[in-house]
């Protein structure tokens, strides 16, 4: 069986990063499952467009789609000055620059995200057609199945820090759960499977929250495999 995950962190990171502890994208590979991914720290629904190319997978039998959480979340700052801040630089100056904006950014960051009148980096309609979209491309080009992954319930400090998300993720999951009902694809409610004490920093799994993820999707899986 072959699997492609695409998505965000989400997929590819365990907090804390314990050694021999697994993301639930490793603990699916087997020597029966083979699993590539495309996740990008950040990456929102709409990347998949740079990467068209390269995820398209004929063989592949089940696609995993794991974008949810970085499109949601109200932001302090815009995605072209979050990018800009990421990059590093040898210029002295542009190195100061840097470290004031995440100064600031770090400092002010619910105060930064009411000036910007608690805006995520999509909204709820251009998340929803570029879901669409994506789920249309790989039934165009693939005979996959299609497994969708709801976002994750945020902690209280993602709530305080970006205030207005928890609202938003709740609304993101209802599209993600609607287009899977229309698509007939296959939908994972994280937001009531996965605990708090499953997530320590409010958006990345611990090595408890990748196992239960990989274990609920392995039932998928075999209801798949059924069908």
């Amino acid at each position: 069986m072959k699997i492609v995950i695409l998505g965000n962190s989400v997929v590819s990171r365990i907090r804390p990063r314990i050694e021999n502890e697994k993301t639930y994208s490793e603990i699916l590979q087997n020597n029966s499952v083979k699993v590539t991914i495309y996740a990008y720290g950040a990456a929102k629904i709409d990347y998949f467009k740079k990467d068209f190319m390269q995820i398209i997978d004929e063989t592949a039998d089940i696609y995993i789609i794991n974008y949810g959480v970085v499109e949601a979340c109200n932001r302090s700052i815009s995605e072209s000055l979050y990018n800009y801040v990421q990059k590093k630089s040898n210029n002295i100056f542009e190195k100061i620059s840097l470290k004031l904006i995440n100064y600031f950014e770090n400092r002010f960051r619910r105060q930064l995200v009411k000036l910007r009148g608690y805006k995520s980096w999509l909204s709820e309609n251009e998340f929803k057609k570029y879901y669409c979209e994506l789920i249309t491309v790989i039934k165009k080009h693939t005979k996959a199945k299609i497994v969708c992954i709801g976002i994750n319930k945020p902690s209280t400090r993602i709530e305080n820090q970006l205030p207005g998300s928890s609202e938003n993720i709740n609304r993101f999951n209802y599209i993600i759960n609607e287009i899977c009902l229309n698509e007939s694809s296959i939908f994972i409610d994280v937001y009531s499977l996965i605990k708090q004490n499953c997530i320590p920093d409010g958006v990345h799994y611990n090595s408890h929250g990748h196992i239960e993820l990989a274990s609920e999707i392995e039932k998928k899986i075999k209801y798949v495999r059924k069908d």
